[in-house]
């Protein structure tokens, strides 16, 4: 297996604006688009149950490549291929994996999966036959300096393709926005990155820090198009839009307040978008929304 090493882990800043504008180094490619409008988005299917999950749907991601989403279970763990209809097209079992929370596509078939309770970071390549992947087989990174709490760690990841750049969000005690540089490694190119940067852009353990306010965080999605950040909250049950220097744009509401669902989502656990600019959502157990861009 294995495993790069830590660079330089930072654990506190003075402003969530300062390294939130980091998140987009280049300029927004569409400059007329300053907002997604979350508030304008609607359901656009009904909350469809993923039969072959029991429990445990924990997070959500995009895969351009073959317009489909793969979704992370966790305990037991395995990955599911279905498409934007949630029709169920392929199982990828995890062997050895624990906690798997998160899951995002890096692009030319590489994936990120986050686990919680270890805080690694898990990469691995997943083509159209893959159905078993085997984690003492897969290059990681180890976060585990970070623990403070086992079960309250790693819940959402998301990628920036311009920077290369890995953001990871960690549940509370302390809720933390990571950013991770270095980590991306080209499979084709030797020889690999073995260092990687760490720094907390967002994190409790600054007490000025005032820009956030749900009450955790358990999903991440970063919009190439926009250089936007949205953050999911289970417990606040909302999705919030952090443009690049931290301000709040907009926000989706997912309790029972908004007139396109009946009922609170429940357990909303990971977030993606596709390149039309629809929003998915999975929550525990096994349910799957997705929302559409209003008019």
């Amino acid at each position: 297996m294995l495993r790069l090493k830590p660079l330089l882990a930072v654990v506190s800043v003075t402003s969530l604006a300062i390294v939130l504008a980091a998140i987009a180094n280049a300029k927004v490619r569409d400059p007329a688009l300053s907002s997604l409008q979350l508030d304008r988005y609607r359901l656009a299917l009904a909350p469809i149950e993923l039969a072959t999950i029991e429990d445990n749907a924990s997070g959500i991601s995009y895969n351009e490549t073959s317009d489909t989403l793969f979704v992370v279970v966790n305990n037991p763990e395995y990955l599911l291929e279905i498409n934007k209809t949630g029709e169920v097209l392929r199982k990828i079992k995890l062997n050895g994996f624990h906690d798997t929370e998160a899951v995002v596509y890096l692009g030319q078939n590489r994936f990120a999966i986050a686990e919680e309770r270890r805080r690694c970071i898990v990469f691995v390549n997943i083509n159209a036959n893959t159905r078993v992947l085997n984690r003492d087989q897969q290059q990681l990174i180890n976060l585990d300096f970070l623990a403070k709490n086992n079960n309250q760690g790693f819940e959402g990841i998301a990628f920036d393709s311009t920077s290369q750049r890995l953001f990871v969000a960690n549940e509370k005690s302390p809720r933390q926005l990571l950013a991770i540089e270095g980590a991306i490694v080209n499979p084709l190119k030797t020889p690999l990155v073995n260092s990687f940067h760490v720094s907390a852009i967002w994190s409790d353990d600054n007490k000025q820090q005032k820009f956030l306010k749900s009450d955790d965080y358990s999903g991440l999605h970063f919009d190439n198009n926009s250089h936007h950040l949205l953050m999911l909250s289970d417990e606040s049950r909302e999705l919030i839009e952090f443009n690049n220097s931290g301000k709040q744009l907009s926000r989706l509401d997912l309790s029972w307040w908004n007139k396109d669902l009946t009922h609170s989502i429940k357990q909303p656990e990971g977030v993606t978008m596709d390149n039309d600019g629809n929003i998915y959502v999975i929550s525990e157990p096994n349910l799957f929304y997705q929302f559409s861009p209003g008019t």
